[in-house]
């Protein structure tokens, strides 16, 4: 599942005060938040990759993106691969509320 981020930076990634602080998220939402953001654009997520990636479980991981759906930090959209199945590409916004065109 690829990511497209807004303004994707290299070495490093900035994140408004606006995510860093919304306590709308719990601590886990915003630390998945910003590990998303530093990912290059062209890597491929699961829950199961982020588990193995991080100390938290497939469960943990899963309610973390649930509380970023809700907010519209992460959108996904389905699409059609080149081989004809279906599959998600991730929005991964650096402050909420933004519509996905």
């Amino acid at each position: 599942m690829p990511i497209i981020k807004s303004h994707a930076q290299r070495e490093f990634v900035l994140i408004p005060n606006i995510a860093v602080r919304d306590n709308r998220l719990s601590l886990k939402a915003r630390g998945l938040h910003h590990y998303l953001l530093s990912l290059p654009t062209d890597w491929e997520i699961s829950i199961a990759s982020l588990s193995r990636e991080m100390l938290e479980g497939k469960d943990a991981i899963r309610s973390a993106f649930t509380e970023l759906f809700e907010l519209n930090y992460v959108v996904r959209k389905r699409y059609h691969n080149q081989k004809g199945h279906a599959d998600w590409i991730y929005h991964i916004f650096q402050k909420p509320d933004y519509i996905v065109v």
